[in-house]
């Protein structure tokens, strides 16, 4: 895959019909990347590996996969979460493309119920669901990759943002305070958890970009954690419209830990030697959401 040098960037994107996807599609290219989306099932390598061929990159960001809360088909969720990712990094491998970084998404929750925070890249992993486990697995394929290809897999703490669904929590809050329901039925209010933007999170995956470590991985995180109570009073006073909370005990998981927050210091110290602004406001971030 030969480099001409004056044109843009490109990233090669999986996933970019999706939540982060979409957004990371339109943050890319307001930094002025071009983008190069992936349009096929990952499943299958040999379709795969003929888009890869046809395609002209420089970075790999790998968003596809099935997510927490829709793992209902346990087959579909390792054939897709491990076995496609072994597919996109076999057919990067076998085009022999001098790729300068893979970014490859896991998730916080392989660190199952950690019961101390902050949480940091070095805590134990531990699979609590099949889509955990299914993580865990994903980062061990791409384990064997790294020894000749520079792989990144970051690690995000809860986010959220515009345009996704109501079956996450902080979308469900919103969106009743944006219809003035009267009330609504959640699970545990007393948790504290991360609640960080989207586009926070699509920033530091163009800022690791440039990390120099050929494999590494990173906590995307704040390491600053905020009650379900906070998010519901923060709109409260932005609405000024007030609702019955009322705690199902259906939706109150029983594993749940009371306060579960990252240690971001791997994240800010690559930020910092790129010069990379990561802001992650969460008045900010109900704002958006409150006006979309």
């Amino acid at each position: 895959m030969s480099v001409h040098p004056s044109r843009r960037q490109r990233i090669l994107l999986t996933g970019a019909t999706g939540f982060t996807g979409q957004h990371l599609r339109r943050i890319a290219a307001d930094k002025g990347y071009d983008v190069v989306s992936l349009r096929c099932d990952i499943c299958c390598f040999n379709s795969v590996l003929q888009q890869v061929q046809d395609a002209d990159f420089d970075y790999v960001v790998h968003l596809a996969g099935v997510s927490a809360s829709q793992c209902s088909d346990e087959q579909k969720l390792f054939q897709i979460n491990v076995k496609g990712t072994e597919n996109v990094l076999r057919a990067v491998t076998a085009c022999k493309a001098r790729v300068r970084k893979i970014l490859l998404a896991s998730s916080v929750l392989v660190y199952g119920s950690s019961p101390a925070s902050p949480v940091t890249e070095s805590s134990p992993l531990v699979a609590m669901n099949p889509y955990a486990q299914s993580k865990i697995d994903m980062e061990r394929v791409a384990l064997r990759f790294a020894r000749y290809l520079p792989i990144c897999i970051v690690r995000a703490f809860n986010y959220t943002g515009v345009g996704q669904s109501e079956q996450f929590l902080v979308p469900k809050i919103v969106n009743h305070f944006k219809r003035c329901d009267a009330a609504i039925e959640i699970g545990n209010t007393n948790v504290h958890r991360e609640f960080n933007d989207v586009r926070f999170v699509c920033d530091a995956y163009l800022c690791l970009l440039h990390e120099s470590n050929t494999h590494d991985v990173v906590n995307v995180c704040c390491g600053r954690p905020h009650g379900i109570n906070d998010v519901i009073g923060t709109l409260v006073g932005l609405t000024g419209h007030k609702m019955d909370v009322r705690v199902r005990q259906d939706l109150v998981r029983s594993n749940d830990i009371s306060v579960l927050y990252g240690d971001p210091a791997r994240l800010n110290s690559v930020a910092e030697q790129s010069g990379a602004k990561l802001s992650n406001s969460i008045m900010d971030l109900l704002c958006w959401m409150l006006r979309d």
